[in-house]
């Protein structure tokens, strides 16, 4: 056992369900008991520590070359236009909230 302190936040939730966190690694999980949302942060603290930092897995990546290239331009060019218009409207939307102070 490592002799760092950790310090560790249990929060029980109004429908009985407790939320462990813990401050250093900056892992939140939620267990059923106490002692559920403990041995779950252990577990996700492992996890964490153990993880080799390698990229997270790319499934998109197995689907090459299975649209042809005239697909491809066309969900590339949707993908564009609904990042514009997702821009627009934050923008309208900052704009409206700016007003109003």
């Amino acid at each position: 056992m490592s002799s760092e302190h950790r310090r560790i936040t249990l929060t029980e939730a109004t429908d009985g369900r407790w939320t462990a966190h813990d401050e250093r690694a900056n892992v939140t999980v939620h267990g059923d008991t106490r002692s559920g949302a403990l041995d779950a942060l252990d577990e996700a603290i492992e996890a964490a520590e153990t993880d080799d930092n390698d990229p997270p897995a790319a499934p998109l990546y197995e689907l090459v070359g299975l649209v042809d290239d005239e697909e491809a331009d066309r969900v590339r060019e949707r993908s564009e236009q609904f990042r514009a218009e997702f821009d627009e409207r934050v923008d309208q939307t900052r704009r409206e909230l700016s007003d109003q102070n």
